[in-house]
């Protein structure tokens, strides 16, 4: 008797069809979804891949062509080597909810056809119960753009990677031509705990018309630095904000890092002062408005000071009511209503004056 040719005659055409998936865990892996066909007439196995819209993949759906699935695959018999016997998939073998090995891919059979629940209903006695499975969100992975190499500006290596033919990156004209001379210096202290470096005094300009920043050291007696240029006009980087230096961010009192070097400016001259009240909706440490609202919790005590008033004790009695002002904003209120001199420690505030300033 033909085993073979019976099995054939009495099952063609019958077919079992599972529905699969594979989760695949890798960096870019996802889950892949595949029609597992089972040919009852010579127990061969079909894989093919369910491929969705815009999925990136090759258009080859056959994942494991028409043959038989073996439970134990080998590696290619070579001469004086024993091949061990198959063992193949078998319909008793193909269970929804469990997992077979297709070329050490675990394959997770989570549902099947009307017809392949009669035939285990009829010939295995078995009920084929369908898992519900959760699809895993779809996470849409933004591509950024590759680190600055230092070649160039930062804005020109953008462009090339914008598109093939690289564009110049577009400049604020106008501002250009409105701020081209303008320019604001403050004086700065390298604020880091190196006793070398207490003396050494720099200035720090920017630029207006490009946002441009440059550093120059001043010539300091026995300091043992030379005087000179400290780092070059450009545009830097902002450590804190990851952003670009903007004038607003440069005023007596701050701690800004420029080219890994933490300093703490301690003076302007008067041009920057100047330009920094004249523009108060750019520079809040300059707006007498602002600053006024800011200390009116000060009233009781300013009605209690005679004359001038040290900007170290209004610095300190801001504190002490939960109002502490910047270095800029003391400055500020002593050019407006008191003593002013370029030394911030010996600035006075009219206690008078600034008591009739404040808002009622």
């Amino acid at each position: 008797r033909n085993e073979k040719l019976q099995q054939y005659l009495e099952n063609d055409r019958r077919v079992l069809r599972f529905q699969t998936f594979w989760d695949e865990n890798g960096k870019y892996g996802s889950r892949k979804y595949y029609t597992l066909h089972y040919y009852l007439a010579d127990d061969t196995v079909e894989m093919l891949e369910n491929l969705p819209r815009n999925s990136g993949c090759a258009p080859y759906p056959t994942f494991w062509r028409r043959s038989p699935l073996r439970k134990n695959p080998y590696i290619s018999a070579t001469p004086g080597m024993l091949e061990p016997p198959a063992m193949i998939y078998k319909p008793q073998d193909l269970i929804c909810g469990q997992t077979i090995d297709v070329m050490g891919r675990q394959i997770v059979l989570y549902d099947c056809d009307e017809f392949t629940r009669n035939f285990y209903r009829s010939f295995l006695d078995l009920e084929q119960v369908g898992t519900k499975i959760h699809h895993p969100p779809l996470t849409h992975v933004k591509l950024r753009f590759p680190p600055y190499n230092g070649f160039g500006s930062e804005e020109d290596s953008l462009s090339s990677c914008r598109g093939l033919m690289p564009k110049p990156p577009r400049r604020d004209e106008q501002k250009l031509l409105v701020d081209a001379d303008k320019v604001l210096r403050f004086e700065g202290v390298l604020a880091d705990d190196v006793e070398e470096n207490e003396n050494r005094k720099f200035v720090i300009a920017v630029s207006l018309g490009d946002d441009s920043v440059g550093v120059w050291e001043l010539k300091q007696r026995n300091s043992g630095h030379s005087e000179g240029k400290f780092a070059s006009r450009s545009r830097k980087k902002n450590p804190a904000t990851g952003t670009w230096f903007k004038a607003v961010d440069f005023y007596i009192g701050a701690l800004l890092s420029i080219n890994a070097s933490p300093f703490r400016l301690t003076g302007a001259d008067e041009k920057a002062l100047s330009y920094m009240e004249e523009h108060p909706e750019q520079f809040a440490v300059a707006d007498v408005q602002v600053i006024l609202q800011k200390i009116q919790t000060l009233t009781s005590w300013l009605q209690k000071q005679e004359g001038l008033v040290s900007g170290a004790q209004l610095a300190a009695a801001a504190e002490a009511h939960g109002a502490p002002l910047h270095g800029h904003e003391i400055l500020t209120l002593s050019r407006s209503f008191g003593h002013y001199v370029y030394s911030l420690s010996e600035t006075a505030v009219d206690a008078g004056k600034l008591l009739e300033a404040l808002p009622r």
